[in-house]
């Protein structure tokens, strides 16, 4: 006499667990990105990542952090790495507190270090859903916002410059090639 035994699940190996673990964490994380109030699923997730701040120079690990509260340089350096080479530590004491989109470049001078403040590129900040400033942004900057090409960057430019400066950003409406649909578009990339 036969016996045929049947398994209805597989036996997992630490692999197949490790796989559906990692798909459970992808759809968590789709779950927490999803869209809220019609802005584009990266501003979402700028909300909620708090301050994002891009640091390079001499870190062990350059790149951009995000933190739940303003992180001041310290808490930056501790977050991207200090290299062993630094034997000061005179940036413990700077308390200077970071916007989110801003870019700290940071370099090691032995005991000492030189910090530079900036601002991310445009391209970062669409990227990570950080609004970028229609009274600053560069001509090249306004181009990383979909649906705005060169020929149109450059008109808002030129309208900024004639206004000195925009009082309100619906003032967008009156740059030739940018009517009521674009403005809709583009609205949720853009600050004063």
């Amino acid at each position: 006499m036969m016996h045929l035994v049947l398994r209805m699940t597989p036996k997992r190996t630490g692999n197949q667990w490790k796989g559906v673990l990692l798909l459970f964490l992808i759809l968590v994380a789709f779950h927490f990105l999803k869209l809220s109030s019609g802005h584009p699923k990266s501003f979402a997730f700028a909300r909620r990542a708090g301050f994002l701040i891009e640091v390079g120079g001499d870190v062990r690990h350059p790149g951009v952090y995000a933190f739940g509260r303003q992180p001041d340089i310290a808490a930056l350096i501790e977050a991207a790495g200090r290299p062993d080479s630094w034997t000061g530590s005179p940036m413990a004491t700077d308390r200077r507190r970071l916007i989110s989109g801003s870019k700290v470049t940071i370099i090691s001078l032995g005991e000492r270090s030189k910090v530079s403040f900036g601002r991310m590129s445009a391209f970062f900040k669409i990227t990570l859903g950080i609004p970028i400033s229609l009274n600053r942004e560069t001509q090249e900057g306004f181009t990383a916002i979909p649906g705005i090409g060169a020929a149109l960057a450059h008109a808002i430019v030129e309208e900024r410059s004639r206004r000195k400066r925009f009082r309100d950003i619906r003032e967008l409406t009156e740059v030739q090639g940018i009517g009521p649909k674009l403005y809709k578009k583009i609205r949720p990339y853009l600050v004063l």
